[in-house]
């Protein structure tokens, strides 16, 4: 399989008494999909919460790697997928140099009113931005730039 865990990792307060407003702002990104709102992204969790995020990479470019295959690694790594919450705390202590790669966290969807599923993404590239990155098609994910955040279990 395609799919490596990098060797860092960071451990991050993940406050959710702060608004999801608060939390984006703490990962001081230049844009944001207009999306994002306490309506479609309502904060899951209470009091503040330390863990530690790996990221698990695509270690080539390779056009067949489904959102399956990057799950069943993250499974059988004793992983599971961040949250975006646990993303942006994560954006909040990574410093604006030092990554510049999109970093995406499975673990929280959004459905539009077209029916099309989005994840979140930091593109941590200059400038710093939040998206929304349509899951449209299987399979998709082949740039060797892109991460998934995971939280040991």
């Amino acid at each position: 399989m395609p799919l490596y865990f990098a060797p860092e990792q960071w451990t991050v307060s993940v406050n959710y008494n702060l608004s999801l407003d608060e939390m984006i702002a703490a990962g001081n990104f230049r844009t944001v999909d207009r999306n994002y709102s306490a309506a479609t992204f309502p904060i899951k969790g209470d009091g503040i919460n330390s863990l530690v995020i790996r990221l698990l990479r695509i270690e080539t470019r390779k056009d067949d790697t489904t959102t399956q295959e990057v799950l069943d690694s993250m499974k059988s790594n004793v992983v599971r997928p961040a949250t975006l919450e646990e993303l942006l705390a994560f954006a909040s202590i990574v410093p604006p140099v030092r990554m510049t790669r999109r970093v995406f966290a499975l673990g929280t969807t959004w459905c539009d009113p077209d029916g099309l599923v989005y994840l979140p993404e930091c593109n941590f590239s200059t400038p710093r931005r939040l998206h929304l990155c349509p899951i449209r098609r299987e399979p998709w994910w082949s740039a060797i730039d892109d991460c998934f955040a995971c939280v040991p279990l």
